[in-house]
């Protein structure tokens, strides 16, 4: 699967696709103080099918926490296009809030 890690000043979050499964997923995380100290806010496994198909659905699920940068996006549908795995890219994304 490809994952991409999203620092914000709020939240740590991954996304990608999950080449499996054969869809995007999505989870978001608290920051801590400590890193044993995460905790989970909101992962797509917890949607009836525990993923979505696009990446608009996918920004749409994790508009209440951030706005995917839209080079993000266009790096997740090459994942999909490309049925990539093993893909690891950090971003950092300073607005938490659309």
């Amino acid at each position: 699967m490809s994952q991409h890690y999203i620092d914000t000043p709020q939240y740590e979050v991954i996304v990608g696709w999950d080449k499996p499964l054969q869809y995007f997923f999505g989870t978001v995380f608290t920051k801590a103080k400590k890193d044993t100290d995460h905790e989970v806010v909101f992962a797509t496994l917890e949607l009836p099918g525990g993923g979505v198909q696009t990446v608009e659905e996918l920004a749409n699920v994790l508009q209440s926490y951030l706005r995917l940068p839209d080079e993000l996006l266009k790096c997740l549908e090459e994942d999909r296009a490309n049925n990539r795995g093993n893909v690891v890219r950090h971003w950092a994304v300073p607005d938490v809030q659309q």
